[in-house]
């Protein structure tokens, strides 16, 4: 067979100017992937899906190549858009929340309506398991009177917090029991699913929060903008205390994006201003905190350099791992390598990543990057050895060659991908999981 190569992409180096200490970013260089998408948020879906949120719902199936618009009215002004545990997609604009199982062929016919006119209108959406409710989504709502909750399963909404400022709810996250929240002026957490709640980051000097991201119960990181620049502040304790600011000193950056990966990576973006006002932006900007580091890593080599320079006001990810930063000027961006590679070759001058997603249920993808051309034997083992998959055999030229492991024929258990090479053998183990 073959190697059949879904995406390659030349590896290149962009000569930029970027902020940091961090000058051999070959794997972290960004590519464009949609000119004209002015992207606040951004969430990868089944499949290779990534969503797009402005103005309107864009949806891609080809990790970003190509994008397909929900341009009917309902979609007009999106406040808010998640994916659900049970494969449902949800979307709130001024005109209600709405819900559709589909996502291939996105129209408004899709779309079906739920019932929130006892709502204010949402500013922010989460949506999530829910753990009294299996087989159905808990949906929670932020507004500027408060956050409400309800089940799939269930046709009243509750509000669970109003914190009586009437600022309107920006973002939301939950880690199990833990429910996190804020606004411009504010940040709230709950450890019990909303019975009791406090509020954190009290301690932000005269700042507005510009975004919250929790990798666990008790790990919260929340951006702060300041004026001029920005902070980190970091709590191992639910938001009881924060310390900070962490790493980076962002004295002169305005932080406009904070988002986090399954791994529990940190990914913020934003714009360094130029002068003491911070009224135009010099260059926008990206950083990254690997899961378990103390410092932040410069990720902006390759993101575009022009008149106005655009500024990085979203980040998200893409079902393979890969991160997408949308800027307010120039369009949608997408790294060339998934956010969770972070070991080195083994083999000279070539890189097998690890799959993504792990485990896997009916499909994983991974990538091999080369800096020179290889033949190369590509293949699939159980734990026994016995070979279960022939991806393929073939030639691979220098760049990015993204490849698809069909695990629908496969049983629950450990797998491992094989690269043979001239030059010697790697692998990685993965794991098959379906319940």
């Amino acid at each position: 067979m073959i190697i059949r190569s879904i995406r390659i992409s030349i590896f290149f180096l962009l000569t930029v100017c970027y902020y940091g200490a961090y000058s051999d970013l070959r794997a972290q260089i960004w590519e464009q992937a949609n000119k004209t998408h002015r992207s606040m948020q951004i969430i990868p879906g089944d499949g290779k899906v990534v969503f797009s949120v402005s103005s309107h719902l864009f949806f891609s199936s080809d990790l970003g190549n190509s994008f397909t618009v929900d341009d009917g009215i309902s979609s007009n002004g999106i406040s808010g858009f998640a994916i659900g545990s049970i494969g449902q997609f949800y979307f709130s604009s001024p005109q209600g929340l709405f819900s559709s199982p589909a996502y291939n062929n996105i129209n408004n016919e899709n779309w079906i309506r739920i019932d929130s006119t006892n709502l204010p209108p949402i500013t922010s959406l989460f949506v999530r398991a829910a753990a009294d409710a299996p087989g159905y989504d808990e949906i929670l709502a932020g507004t500027a009177s408060g956050l409400w909750r309800r089940s799939s399963n269930v046709k009243a909404w509750v509000k669970i917090h109003d914190a009586g400022d009437g600022a309107p709810i920006l973002q939301i996250t939950a880690f199990n029991k833990s429910i996190y929240y804020r606004s411009a002026s504010s940040a709230f957490a709950s450890h019990d699913n909303g019975s009791v709640w406090k509020a954190i980051a009290a301690s932000a000097s005269n700042g507005s929060k510009t975004g919250i991201a929790a990798i666990s119960d008790t790990d919260v990181f929340i951006a702060i903008k300041e004026d001029p620049g920005s902070l980190i502040l970091h709590s191992t304790d639910g938001g009881n205390t924060f310390n900070g600011p962490l790493g980076t000193n962002f004295s002169s950056e305005t932080i406009e994006t904070l988002v986090v990966n399954t791994q529990g990576d940190i990914y913020l973006g934003g714009g360094v201003r130029s002068d003491f006002n911070q009224d135009s932006i010099a260059q926008g900007f990206a950083y990254r905190l690997l899961h378990n580091n103390l410092s932040w890593e410069n990720f902006s080599a390759g993101l575009p350099s022009a008149t106005p320079t655009p500024e990085v006001i979203g980040m998200g990810f893409g079902s393979n791992g890969n991160v997408f930063a949308g800027t307010d000027s120039a369009g949608l961006w997408r790294s060339l390598l998934p956010s969770s590679v972070r070991q080195s070759a083994s083999l000279s001058g070539i890189t097998l990543t690890q799959n993504y997603p792990n485990p896997a249920n009916s499909a994983t993808e991974f990538s091999v990057v080369t800096d020179h051309l290889i033949n190369a034997s590509i293949a699939v083992f159980d734990a026994l050895g016995k070979n279960v998959s022939q991806i393929g055999v073939g030639e691979l030229t220098s760049g990015i060659h993204s490849f698809t492991i069909d695990t629908r024929a496969l049983f629950n258990g450990t797998y491992f991908y094989r690269l043979q090479t001239s030059e010697g053998i790697e692998s990685r183990p993965f794991i098959v999981s379906r319940k």
